[in-house]
């Protein structure tokens, strides 16, 4: 199938995601670490992922339904009672068909802020070429990709993951900031690791001892398994 003319933009934060309907896919990015928990998580089998936007939300899930693990992160810390933190790392084979109810300060947010799209999924380095082919599977649908930001503030981890994104594409039609985007991530592709941490959060991360963690979201196409939605509302996204 030609992909020939898919309409590619990349926004700098998830604030500025513009409106989407049913004619946009979107892509929300998390590198640290979200969404390449979230793929993780998939690619050992997870099933179901519901995503919240609060701790509370996420324990009257799991006190209604105990089927569903707690997984999430506040200050990058596991929350009291959770079952699982928010690490890549965290996820073994001993995990196929669990169902997680998933809550962190950036990543669940942005997929709310991008429910409203046609299509959407979470992507991190570890899956992007997955992300692409999966985007390249409606290429009558505008990709937006949506870093999640920190707090309200962009995240260099996210932009140069939405370039990775865009690179992995076969000759998409971007828009100037997919360009750069593009451009930001052919730049460090080389040193890739090195650029990953020493970003803001990167290197919040590795002071709290979590180098492994940023090692493991840094690495590039590493699996080809992709978070997307499997069900509107709720929000759940499984394994594509």
């Amino acid at each position: 199938m030609s992909v020939q003319g898919l309409q590619v933009t990349v926004v700098r934060r998830a604030e500025e995601c513009p409106s989407l309907g049913p004619q946009d896919q979107a892509v929300v990015v998390d590198v640290l670490r979200a969404t390449s928990s979230m793929a993780a998580a998939v690619n050992c089998g997870v099933g179901r992922i519901w995503p919240v936007i609060s701790v509370e939300e996420a324990r009257r899930i799991r006190a209604a339904d105990p089927v569903w693990l707690l997984v999430g992160e506040r200050a990058n810390t596991r929350p009291a009672g959770f079952d699982r933190g928010n690490s890549p790392l965290e996820w073994t084979a001993g995990d196929r068909g669990a169902s997680a109810v998933w809550t962190t300060t950036n990543g669940t947010r942005a997929l709310f802020g991008a429910a409203g799209a046609g299509r959407l999924a979470a992507a991190g380095f570890v899956n992007r070429a997955r992300a692409a082919r999966w985007a390249e599977e409606a290429p009558e649908q505008r990709l937006v990709l949506i870093p999640a930001g920190e707090k309200g503030r962009e995240s260099e981890e996210d932009w140069l993951c939405c370039g990775a994104i865009v690179e992995a594409l076969h000759h998409p039609i971007v828009t100037t900031e997919a360009a750069r985007a593009r451009e930001a991530f052919l730049a460090v592709r080389e040193r890739l690791l090195p650029a990953i941490q020493a970003t803001r959060h990167g290197q919040a991360l590795v002071a709290q001892g979590l180098l492994d963690d940023v090692q493991w979201a840094a690495r590039l196409d590493l699996i080809a398994v992709l978070p997307a939605r499997i069900h509107a509302d709720p929000l759940w996204l499984g394994p594509s």
